[in-house]
């Protein structure tokens, strides 16, 4: 068994508080708090960049200009550029708010101090009273963020590559070792999305329980990589390749998120997807987080940039975009109610314990370097 994290890294989520146009950020930005007039001129906020940044400023940042009459400017980006910058600006920082994942989160906010944790801010974010409960968990998503959305990690296939008949006897992530797909399965390399790569594996073991307070049971996972090997012709290594690969036809079956699924198939893209996984599928933990700045404007205008994100208004647009809403109380448009998870669905999640991987992540990374490379 993995060894765990001591009772102290631990007692940091484990607190019973918590209550119930692409604008460019150059060097020369400065944050957006008007120091003689106290009023705050602009809320710089850090996002993925694509769909997701233009479904962020469509239901978030127009609607909140227009509220509080703050200029939105974003700074479009992954965690690993978001996590570069929060570094070298410490005890500086320009962004104000943070879309993440919560390993990202445990490390800007154990290193730079560079995340207020949401309980902190929750008399400004009155929304998190709607969303349901395991997504306004501070035990999965650490403290310091809350999710603005979810989706699924899952399998989806080629609808020209793979029968009816032989995708309607698929119920589980074992599909995967397969030997008549050889070769043909698209599978993300171990430090791709933290850890993934290895709990899916551990899942087809029938262990694979990782949310924080449960048995970290991945041992086993270990055991299915030299088969995944020998299925997989490429471990991707970033959204991209993967994507490309699939287009392409390269790859048959790839574990890839529920929302690409209609973003595919208006592209003409023959997709399919399993949802049927007896496993079970995956939530990818996404969050939205207040960056520590010292200055209270601007974090008390983040907290209310977090809340409208939370809003049922903000949700339903979102919902528009194939993201599954946080918002219990969101409309889900007609259609795209079958491409966003259903409430079982999405009470059934499997999730990643954030911190825990956080901690392990360099030494799974060079066992399974080792093991592919074997």
């Amino acid at each position: 068994m993995v060894s765990k994290p001591s009772d102290r890294m631990r007692s940091l989520i484990t607190r019973r508080s918590f209550l119930g146009g692409c604008i460019g950020v150059s060097g020369a930005l400065l944050a957006g708090a008007s120091q003689a007039s106290g009023k705050l001129d602009q809320l710089v906020v850090g996002c993925w960049g694509g769909s997701s940044g233009a479904a962020v400023k469509a239901s978030v940042g127009d609607p909140f200009e227009k509220e509080f009459g703050v200029k939105v400017v974003y700074d479009y980006g992954g965690d690993t550029e978001h996590k570069a910058k929060v570094r070298a600006e410490k005890g500086h920082q320009r962004l104000d708010v943070l879309y993440n994942t919560p390993g990202t989160a445990y490390v800007l906010a154990k290193e730079a101090n560079a995340l207020v944790p949401i309980a902190d801010m929750a008399s400004l974010i009155p929304n998190l009273a709607d969303l349901y409960k395991n997504l306004a968990d501070p035990n999965i998503w650490t403290e310091w963020g809350v999710a603005p959305w979810t989706y699924a990690w899952t399998l989806i296939y080629r609808t020209d590559k793979i029968s009816k008949e032989d995708a309607a006897k698929v119920d589980s992530w074992a599909v995967l070792l397969d030997p008549k797909y050889k070769g043909k399965v698209g599978y993300p390399n171990i430090n791709w999305g933290n850890g993934y790569a290895l709990l899916v594996l551990a899942l087809i073991q029938g262990q694979g329980t990782v949310e924080s307070g449960h048995p970290r049971e991945v041992d086993k996972g270990w055991e299915l990589v030299p088969k995944i090997k020998s299925q997989v012709s490429t471990f991707t290594k970033s959204d991209m390749e993967a994507q490309t690969l699939f287009k392409s036809g390269e790859i048959w079956i790839a574990m890839r998120s529920s929302r690409e699924v209609p973003v595919y198939q208006k592209e003409g893209v023959p997709t399919g997807m399993f949802t049927n996984l007896k496993e079970g599928m995956v939530a990818t933990n996404e969050i939205i987080s207040v960056v520590r700045s010292g200055n209270a404007l601007r974090e008390e205008m983040a907290a209310r940039f977090v809340n409208k994100a939370l809003s049922a208004e903000a949700q339903t647009v979102l919902a528009k975009n194939f993201f599954t809403p946080s918002n219990k109380r969101a409309q889900i448009p007609a259609d795209v109610k079958d491409y966003v998870l259903t409430v079982d669905q999405l009470e059934k999640l499997n999730h990643w314990d954030w911190i825990w991987d956080a901690q392990m992540l360099d030494q799974w990374t060079e066992r399974w370097n080792r093991m592919i490379s074997s």
